[in-house]
Parts: C-alpha cells; sequence; structure tokens
C-alpha cells in the first residue's frame, strides 16, 4: 500500500489489485453470519484433522 497527500492535506490509499480483492473477499466472508466464529475455530483444530489435498480423488 501506498500512501499519497494531495495539496488540501487529504490522504489517499493506493492498493495493488491483490491487496483490494483481499479485502473485498475478507468483507464478503465477515458479512455471513457465523462465518467469523467459524474460521476462528478452524484455526484452532488440530492440522491431523484435516484430509491432504494429495490423498483426494478428483
Amino acid at each position: 500500500m501506498m500512501t499519497q497527500t494531495n495539496p488540501h492535506n487529504k490522504n489517499k490509499h493506493i492498493l495493488t489489485k491483490d491487496s483490494n480483492e483481499s479485502i473485498v473477499e475478507t468483507q464478503y466472508l465477515m458479512s455471513i453470519p457465523g462465518m467469523e466464529h467459524s474460521l476462528i475455530e478452524a484455526l484452532h483444530e488440530p492440522n491431523e484433522d484435516y484430509t491432504d489435498a494429495t490423498d483426494i480423488q478428483w
């Protein structure tokens, strides 16, 4: 992120496209009732509870 100040002392922030998309996605996920709690719970799950992607037959 880059910050610029214009002549009127107003700051503007410039984001990369990827950073902006990440923010929009996070806002969307946080707007779903219960999603924040669900994601936090998932962070605390032991890794051995997950299936490795290489074990899934697509």
